[in-house]
C-alpha cells in the first residue's frame, strides 16, 4: 500500500515538474515575441502554418502586430512576400544538381570520404533531390571505374 502511494506521489511530482517546464518554455518563447521582425510575426499568424504554433503564441503575435500599429494592408503585403520567399526556397530545394555537381560526384565519387559526406550534407540541408542525384552519380562513377579497371585487367591479362 505504501509503495503504491509513493509511486503515485512520484508520478504527481513528475507531472508538476513537466507542466512547469512547459510553462517556462512557453513564457520564454512568448518573451521573445517583441524581438521578432514583422515578417516573422506575420509568418506566425499565417493560417497555413497554424499547426506549427500554440494558440498563445499566435495570439501574442497578433497582439504584437497591433501594438506596432501594423495595418491589414501591411500584413497582407508581408504575407505575400513570405509566400513568395517560401515558394523560391521550395523551388531551390527541389532543384536538380548542376552539371558541375554531376561531374564532381561522378568523377570524385570513388573518394567516398569526400563524396558521401557531401551527399549526406545535401540531404540534411533539405536538398532531397540533389542528394539522391549525388548518390546516383557516386554509384555510376564507381561502376564506371570498376568497368574500366576490369576491362584494363582483361586486356592486359
Amino acid at each position: 500500500m505504501i509503495a503504491a502511494e509513493l509511486l503515485e506521489a512520484i508520478i504527481h511530482d513528475a507531472r508538476l515538474q513537466h507542466s512547469g517546464r512547459v510553462n517556462m518554455a512557453k513564457s520564454s518563447f512568448l518573451s521573445k515575441i517583441p524581438n521578432l521582425t514583422n515578417e516573422e510575426l506575420v509568418r506566425m499568424i499565417d493560417p497555413s502554418r497554424s499547426d506549427e504554433y500554440e494558440i498563445e503564441a499566435i495570439e501574442a503575435a497578433f497582439a504584437e502586430l497591433s501594438s506596432r500599429k501594423i495595418g491589414d494592408h501591411e500584413v497582407e503585403k508581408l504575407a505575400t512576400e513570405n509566400l513568395y520567399n517560401d515558394r523560391i526556397l521550395s523551388e531551390s530545394l527541389d532543384s536538380s544538381l548542376s552539371l558541375a555537381g554531376i561531374l564532381f560526384f561522378f568523377v570524385f565519387g570513388t573518394i567516398l570520404v569526400i563524396s558521401v559526406p557531401l551527399a549526406i550534407n545535401l540531404k540534411m540541408q533539405g536538398y532531397r533531390k540533389k542528394s539522391e542525384e549525388a548518390f546516383a552519380c557516386i554509384f555510376y562513377g564507381i561502376a564506371a571505374w570498376a568497368l574500366f579497371l576490369g576491362l584494363a585487367a582483361w586486356i592486359s591479362g
